[in-house]
């Protein structure tokens, strides 16, 4: 039985099928995500898919400018050869309906307009961008499996995404309808009776799969401006579960488990960027900058409220292969938490640490 992603590989595969009797192949499929909720999958679909994506210049991730995409699609570029199928180009914070409108198209995106002809938009009959839910939910294109209609349960259902992409199909079928809850409970850590509440994660204080931090970009101990080093913090814990067995990180909470809320940070970002999505993708950011673009597929972030204060949940599966921070000069380093603490290994460490966590050895 496939999985969610796999699934997902299929269905984008599909819209760039055609009769090789009566048609010529599709230049592309043209794949729009304005509110960027699938972005979190993206690097492990290009490991099934000739899939580039609409960004800074990044060949090795497969991220471009629009010429450079344009070259791709054409196989005129050597570097990276694209596996054979229809190209996929998926166009972050962009959607279906600015693709065609043509008079009024966004600086950056001109030269990718003209394939929605040549090719196919990867988009709901009715014109809209697929999401996570409406795909979940549809019978034709997607999976069938049954949501609470709600706005709560969809907002659910994109937090958990990095781990609902690995249950199998068969499971989601079975376990449906799904509620705000069953969601939430993706991010959580399993205890032998099930899924541990935020509350008591709290109540447990810090351990080998759980880590509290203040904020995530507000210097409380510094004149309380933006510093970047508390989000270089926040993605040195994110790998330290990576390559350890997974955890859950909550942003908002003292060490001392005292739930502080976000409000220092809110006061840190621009006001544009006082949003939930704006936040996580803030942080998504950095982790995919500093720690590769696959590690993204296994950090999941949500939102929770406890009280008055609201918390973000960062929840981070195992990887499967190690992941080593990249930092200024060309440098890298390798977090591992053990106990309650997180430890930045010398490479000797590290080495041994790898062979005895992932036999196999690799790098992300």
């Amino acid at each position: 039985m496939s999985t969610f992603v796999e699934a997902l590989a299929e269905a984008l595969r599909r819209a760039g099928e055609y009769n090789r009797l009566v048609e010529l192949r599709p230049a592309a499929v043209l794949w729009p995500d304005e509110r960027r909720e699938w972005e979190p999958l993206v690097p492990l679909l290009r490991q099934e898919l000739p899939l580039l994506s609409l960004g800074p210049y990044d060949p090795e991730a497969g991220t471009g400018p629009a010429l450079w995409l344009r070259c791709m699609i054409a196989r005129t570029l050597p570097e990276p050869s694209l596996p054979g199928g229809t190209p996929i180009v998926y166009l972050p914070g962009h959607s279906a309906r600015e693709l065609r409108a043509m008079d009024n198209c966004p600086r950056g995106l001109e030269a990718l307009t003209e394939l929605q002809y040549r090719g196919e938009t990867w988009a709901r009959p009715d014109g809209n961008d697929w999401s996570p839910p409406t795909f979940l939910e549809d019978s034709d294109v997607g999976l069938g499996v049954e949501l609470r209609g709600d706005d709560a349960t969809r907002e659910a259902c994109r937090a958990a995404l990095p781990r609902l992409a690995h249950l199998s199909v068969e499971e989601l079928t079975d376990n449906a309808p799904w509620k705000v809850r069953d969601f939430q409970a993706l991010l959580l850590p399993e205890s032998p009776a099930g899924a541990v509440s935020i509350e008591a994660l709290i109540a447990g204080g810090e351990s080998e799969r759980v880590e509290f931090k203040s904020t995530a970009f507000y210097d409380v101990k510094g004149k309380g401006a933006r510093n970047k080093e508390m989000t270089g913090v926040i993605v040195c814990a994110i790998a330290g579960f990576l390559n350890g067995d997974g955890g859950t990180l909550l942003i908002g909470v003292d060490d001392d488990g005292s739930v502080l809320g976000l409000d220092h940070d809110w006061k840190a970002l621009q006001p544009v960027e006082r949003t939930r999505d704006r936040y996580q993708l803030k942080l998504r950011d950095r982790v995919s900058t500093e720690l590769g673009h696959v590690a993204g597929a296994y950090v999941s972030f949500g939102f929770h409220r406890i009280g008055e204060a609201e918390v973000c949940v960062v929840a981070v599966a195992p990887a499967n292969a190690p992941v080593f921070r990249k930092i200024d000069g060309g440098m890298e380093e390798f977090h591992v938490r053990q106990g309650n603490r997180r430890l930045n290994l010398k490479m000797s460490d590290a080495v041994s640490y790898i062979r005895g966590h992932w036999p196999a050895g690799g790098a992300q």
